[in-house]
């Protein structure tokens, strides 16, 4: 899509003598719609993955809770009131680890979005458009101004 409208615009600088800066409102019109129809489908994860994500709190940090409150009891108030499956659980370990799954928990994203994933899209849909402005504009001063911008 984005090479078909960069050769149309390129097309009228060409052969019809018009400026490159007559296209800046639609090639960043374009840009916009382009990389939001590819990402738009991600939001319909937003809803069930919040909730997940909300539950998921719930539920361990209630066991890392338990868990912190039951090693208080054993190791600094030095109460022994019998074995706790939570404490002999093999697969829960140290309290390092039990506080690590709550850790990974809060990091979830409700929005399975991140730069790694946008910025393939908005390089395919902002490339062939630099390209097209190449035609009036150096590369370098091009490429000087995109690293301005983005730095």
């Amino acid at each position: 899509m984005s090479a078909v409208t960069a050769a149309m615009f390129a097309h009228e600088v060409v052969y019809h003598d018009i400026s490159v800066n007559t296209f800046r409102i639609q090639m960043a019109v374009f840009t916009v719609i382009a990389v939001l129809i590819f990402l738009l489908p991600m939001l319909a994860f937003a809803g069930p993955l919040a909730r997940a994500k909300r539950q998921a709190l719930l539920d361990y940090g209630a066991l890392v809770g338990d868990h912190g409150r039951l090693v208080h009891q054993r190791w600094i108030e030095r109460k022994r009131d019998g074995e706790h499956e939570l404490l002999d659980a093999p697969e829960l370990g140290p309290v390092a680890d039990v506080a690590t799954l709550y850790t990974a928990v809060t990091a979830m994203r409700t929005v399975p979005l991140s730069k790694a994933s946008v910025m393939p899209l908005l390089l395919a849909a902002v490339l062939p458009l630099l390209i097209m402005l190449a035609l009036e504009i150096p590369v370098g001063q091009l490429l000087a101004n995109i690293a301005k911008a983005l730095l």
